[in-house]
């Protein structure tokens, strides 16, 4: 969901009852880090692709044959991507 507030645009998600053990929250927040409409809802849909491969990994995380290794790894993974996505933009301003 895209969600505007004064300091500019914030993707939020709610997180699968199934997986909040895993992450210890309800919901995913992350700024857009712009006001334009526009450009955040192309981030948006981008957070919501890496929200969904992140909720993915944790399924397969979660089934019997796999570690716990496994999930802290798509947990870090999807860190990485966040992290990622501020440099570039941290770089385009």
């Amino acid at each position: 969901m895209l969600i505007r507030l004064q300091s500019g645009f914030h993707f939020r998600r709610g997180i699968p009852v199934r997986f909040r053990p895993a992450l210890g929250k309800r919901e995913i927040w992350h700024s857009l880090e712009t006001l334009d409409r526009n450009l955040a809802r192309t981030r948006a849909c981008a957070m919501y692709g890496l929200t969904s491969q992140l909720f993915e990994c944790i399924s397969l995380a979660m089934s019997p044959s796999e570690e716990t290794s496994s999930l802290n790894k798509a947990v870090e993974t999807f860190q990485e991507a966040l992290a990622i996505s501020d440099l570039e933009r941290s770089k385009n301003r």
